[in-house]
């Protein structure tokens, strides 16, 4: 049995029915509605360069071709190690298993701040956080992405495409850290905000809790306050001191450029 029904877990799949073809008896358990698809290429169906059916790698057919067992819209709530069974959600069975292998994958590391349960807050991880953004972006004309990496950067170009004016705040002084060095995340900054003059960033300052436990209560709930026409997407989850500043700039502005090292 597998508990997950992704990249990692396919790979497994994959080589399992290719080496010892009809052997085991397989069963996947996967905790979203679809076969699997390449979550790599998210962000080209939120920009709109391809479809969800462009994306998906192992339709229907290929479990049943190879004798798979699928199960999806229901993840996986519990598991009896002493009766070999997992717990699905929604159906109440407990499916027996030999060999259990968990290839669930990771979830977006939240931000400690409140709000993240507000409309139109999400994460960028999964199809249904695609489709919510591409139905965000027809209802509001504002989009604000927290995390300014390479899935952070994806999110707000994606956006970008759809029309919405979007602005970047990021925890660190450049764009995409982990993979540039200060001049390349600089030449990045700069060359974004000349190919859209409806995108900012706004880069560097202290962590999030700290900065939060400076503010006032009042303060606090202003912040995170919903505006109107806008959504926020929370791509890396990298929370930054300038959120607030950003949130000022966009009450104001139809199109921002884009500014670093800004300071809330």
């Amino acid at each position: 049995m597998v508990v997950g029904n992704g990249i990692a877990a396919m790979r497994t799949l994959e080589a399992l029915v290719s080496r010892v073809p009809w052997r085991y008896e397989v069963t996947v358990i996967g905790a979203e509605p679809h076969p699997n698809y390449n979550r790599i290429l998210l962000s080209s169906v939120l920009a709109g360069e391809r479809t969800i059916g462009e994306i998906v790698t192992h339709a229907q057919a290929w479990y049943a071709e190879h004798g798979v067992r699928l199960h999806t819209g229901n993840p996986v709530t519990a598991i009896d190690r002493t009766a070999n069974t997992v717990s699905i959600a929604g159906t109440g069975a407990a499916v027996p298993y030999d060999k259990l292998l968990l290839a669930t994958g990771s979830k977006p590391l939240a931000p400690p701040i409140p709000g993240l349960d507000l409309p139109d807050v999400c994460a960028f991880r999964d199809l249904a956080d695609t489709e919510a953004m591409i139905s965000a972006s027809k209802r509001h004309r504002r989009a604000i992405v927290i995390g300014g990496g390479l899935l952070g950067l994806e999110a707000a170009w994606g956006l970008r495409r759809r029309g919405m004016v979007v602005a970047v705040v990021h925890l660190m002084p450049t764009l995409m850290e982990r993979q540039l060095d200060m001049v390349a995340g600089e030449m990045l900054r700069s060359s974004a905000a000349k190919v859209s003059k409806a995108c900012s960033s706004l880069t560097g300052g202290r962590s999030p809790a700290t900065w939060w436990s400076s503010r006032s209560a009042s303060d606090r709930t202003s912040i995170w306050r919903p505006l109107p026409g806008s959504t926020s997407i929370a791509a890396s989850w990298s929370a930054t001191t300038c959120a607030r500043a950003t949130l000022k700039s966009m009450r104001s502005a139809s199109a921002l450029s884009i500014t670093a090292k800004s300071s809330a």
